[in-house]
C-alpha cells in the first residue's frame, strides 16, 4: 500500500485533468444521477440470482448431465447468503474507496486511475461518491458469485451433507485461477464494467479522434462517458431473446449465464409486453414531433422514456438494464398499433426499428452527447446554439448540484442561447436573466420538482384540440413582424411579451368557445376549422398591436372588439358554426376590422 501510495503521488494533475475533472464533476454532481447509478447498480445485484435461475432452467430442459451443469437453482438461495454476509466487507472497501480515492482492487493490481486534483474529499466528492456505490455493489456482485459458484461445484461434484459443506468451506478459502476470475467477472458485471469489444473500443476511437489525440476535447464534451452506457445497451440485449444470440465464443459457465440472462429476461418482458399492449402500462417515449402534442405531453407533466407506477412518472434510467428494453418493447408495440392498414410490415419494422435506436440513445443519459452530434449535423444553425449552451451549463463547478438546488428555488424552465446564457441559467439570481419557456397558454413552463412528477389528470381543453387536430402550441418566435412590404424588429423582450400574450388569449378565448353548445354539436372538422381561425385571428391582432408599437401606421378599427365578447354571445358561436354561411364569411369580417 505505501508503495502505491508513492506511485501514485508523483502523478500530477495537468491542465486537461483539471479540465476533465471540470466537465465530469460538473455532469455528475446532481442528487438524481446518484440514484440512477445506485438504482441501477441495485437491479444488478437482484438480478444475479434471476440470471443463475434462468440458466438452471435452460440446461434442465436442455437435458444437461448433473456433472456437466453450469447453473444450478439452489445457487440462488446461497448468492442471497452471499449478499448478507458480503455486506460489511462491501463497506469496507466503499470507505477504503471514499477516504483515498482509489480501491484496493486498484493496489492489489497496481492499476493507476487518473489523479485527483488538489483538495481531497472537498474538491473529489463526487467522483469518490459515485466510487463508494461501484466499490460497494461490486463488492456484493463478487460474493454473491463466491457463495453461488462454490455450490455449484459442490452440487457437481455429486457430494452432499457434511462432505459438501466442508469442500464448499475448503473451497472459499482456497479458490483456485478460474473460481477467482469467474468471481472478479461477477464483481465487474455488477457494476457495468465487463468488456464491450469492438463497439466500445470504436466509440472511444472516435472520442479520441474528435480530441486530436489529448486527453480533452470536443470530443469529451460531446460524449464525457462511453464504456459505462455502450455496456448498458449491451446488457440491456443480453437480457432479451438476443441474448441466445450473443454468445459467440462463450463457453462453460460463462455460456450458461449468457444463456440464462436471455431467457429470465425474455421470461420478465412476455408481462410486461402483455401489459403495454392491453394500455395497462403507460409509458412514454421520446418527446413528441408535433407542437401541439408536444404541448399537451408537457402540460400533463409527463417526461420522455418514463413509466407510470403508482401514478407517478418514474425515469426508464431508474431502472438500469430492464428500463431501455422495457423502452424498446414499448416502441415496437407501439409501432404496430399505430401503423395505417396500408402500411406494409417491412415500412412498419424500420419505424419501430428507428424507435428502438432513439430509445437506446435518448433512455441513456450518458449517450445524449452522440445524439447533439446528430442534430447538430442535422440543422448546425439551432442546434449549435444549444450545444454552446450545454457547454455553458456545464461550466458551473458542480452544475448538477447547483441545477438541482436552483429547481426547488425557481422551477421555471429557461431556454438558454449560447454560452452566456446557459452558464447564467444554472446559476440561482443569474437564471433570472435568460428567457423562460412558454407553454402553449402563455404562462412560464415549470419544471417538476420531485425526480417522480405526479401524473397530472387531462385538461379539457388540451383533450379537445387533440381530438379535433386543432393546433394548440406555444406561438413561434419572431424577430420581427411583416406589414404590406415593412419589416418591424422586435426587441427579444418584445417578442417574449407578444407571445405570451397571444396563448393566453387564445387559452381563453378556445376556453369560452369549447363550453358553447355548438362545439359540443359540431363535428371534428368544424371544430379545427373553427379553432385554427380563432387562432390566426387572435394571432393577427396581437401581432398588429406589436407592429403599431413598432413604428406601424396601420389602422386597427378597434380590432379586440368582437374578440373580447367571444363566447359570451352566443351569435359569435352560431356565426362559425352555421353550415348555411357564405363562404369566406368570417374571413370578411376580420377583414372589415383589420386584422
Amino acid at each position: 500500500t505505501d508503495i502505491y501510495r508513492l506511485m501514485r503521488d508523483q502523478l500530477k494533475p495537468g491542465f486537461e485533468d483539471v479540465a476533465s475533472w471540470w466537465w465530469h464533476t460538473s455532469l455528475l454532481s446532481g442528487p438524481r444521477t446518484a440514484i440512477k447509478n445506485a438504482s441501477s447498480n441495485a437491479i444488478n445485484i437482484v438480478d444475479k440470482p434471476l440470471e443463475t435461475l434462468g440458466a438452471a432452467a435452460v440446461e434442465r430442459l436442455r437435458g444437461v448431465p448433473t456433472a456437466q451443469r453450469q447453473a444450478f437453482a439452489g445457487e440462488a438461495g446461497r448468492q442471497i447468503y452471499g449478499a448478507v454476509a458480503g455486506l460489511k466487507p462491501a463497506l469496507k472497501k466503499a470507505r477504503y474507496m471514499w477516504d483515498h480515492g482509489y480501491a484496493m482492487r486498484n493496489v492489489e493490481n497496481m492499476e493507476f486511475r487518473p489523479p485527483e486534483i488538489p483538495g481531497g474529499k472537498a474538491t473529489n466528492w463526487v467522483g469518490r461518491s459515485l466510487g463508494f456505490v461501484d466499490e460497494f455493489a461490486s463488492t456484493l456482485g463478487s460474493e454473491m458469485e463466491k457463495h453461488g459458484l462454490a455450490y455449484s461445484r459442490a452440487k457437481k461434484a455429486g457430494l452432499t451433507g457434511q462432505a459438501k459443506a466442508d469442500f464448499i468451506t475448503d473451497l472459499l478459502a482456497n479458490p483456485d485461477y478460474d473460481f477467482v476470475n469467474s468471481v472478479a467477472k461477477a464483481g465487474k458485471r455488477a457494476v457495468f464494467q465487463q468488456k464491450t469489444g469492438r463497439l466500445n473500443a470504436a466509440a472511444l476511437a472516435l472520442r479520441d479522434g474528435l480530441n486530436f489525440g489529448r486527453k480533452f476535447g470536443i470530443g469529451t464534451l460531446l460524449m464525457p462517458f462511453l464504456k459505462i452506457p455502450l455496456t448498458v445497451i449491451k446488457t440491456n440485449f443480453e437480457w432479451s431473446p438476443a441474448g441466445f444470440l450473443m454468445t459467440g465464443g462463450m463457453k462453460g459457465r460463462d455460456l450458461a449465464l449468457a444463456r440464462g440472462r436471455a431467457a429470465a429476461g425474455s421470461a420478465i418482458m412476455l408481462p410486461v409486453a402483455a401489459a403495454i399492449r392491453s394500455g395497462d402500462l403507460e409509458i412514454t417515449g421520446a418527446l413528441p414531433e408535433d407542437p401541439s402534442e408536444r404541448a399537451k405531453f408537457l402540460a400533463e407533466d409527463k417526461t420522455p422514456y418514463s413509466i407510470k407506477i403508482a401514478g407517478r412518472w418514474v425515469s426508464l434510467q431508474y431502472l438500469g438494464v430492464h428500463g431501455m428494453m422495457i423502452g424498446m418493447t414499448n416502441d415496437t408495440i407501439q409501432a404496430f398499433k399505430k401503423a395505417p392498414d396500408e402500411q406494409s410490415i417491412a415500412d412498419t419494422l424500420m419505424r419501430a426499428g428507428f424507435a428502438v435506436a432513439q430509445t437506446a440513445v435518448g433512455a441513456n443519459a450518458a449517450l445524449t452527447g452522440i445524439q447533439t452530434m446528430m442534430d447538430i449535423i442535422h440543422d448546425p444553425e439551432r442546434n449549435l446554439a444549444r450545444f454552446r449552451a450545454n457547454i455553458g451549463r456545464g461550466a458551473v463547478p458542480f452544475g448538477g448540484l447547483i441545477k438541482e438546488f436552483n429547481t426547488w428555488i425557481d422551477p421555471t424552465v429557461r431556454r438558454p442561447k449560447g454560452f452566456l446564457e446557459g452558464f447564467a441559467a444554472n446559476v440561482p439570481g443569474l437564471d433570472e436573466t435568460v428567457e423562460p419557456v412558454l407553454t402553449a397558454e402563455g404562462t412560464k413552463a415549470q419544471r417538476a420538482k420531485s425526480p417522480f412528477p405526479a401524473d397530472k389528470p387531462e385538461d379539457p381543453l388540451y383533450a379537445e384540440m387533440k381530438r379535433s387536430g386543432a393546433n394548440f402550441a406555444p406561438p413561434q418566435s419572431e424577430s420581427e413582424l411583416e406589414y404590406k412590404g415593412e419589416k418591424f424588429k422586435l426587441s427579444t423582450e418584445q417578442d417574449f411579451q407578444r407571445r405570451q400574450q397571444i396563448g393566453q388569449e387564445h387559452a381563453a378565448k378556445l376556453r369560452e368557445l369549447t363550453a358553447s353548445p355548438e362545439w359540443t354539436e359540431a363535428s371534428d372538422a368544424e371544430k379545427k376549422r373553427v379553432a385554427d381561425l380563432i387562432q390566426s385571428r387572435i394571432s393577427a391582432k396581437v401581432n398588429a398591436e406589436f407592429r403599431r408599437a413598432a413604428g406601424s401606421k396601420e389602422k386597427l378599427r378597434d380590432p379586440g372588439a368582437a374578440l373580447d365578447t367571444w363566447g359570451q354571445d352566443a351569435s359569435d358561436a352560431e356565426l362559425l358554426f352555421d353550415p348555411d354561411a357564405e363562404p369566406g364569411t368570417i374571413e370578411a369580417e376580420m377583414e372589415k376590422l383589420g386584422v
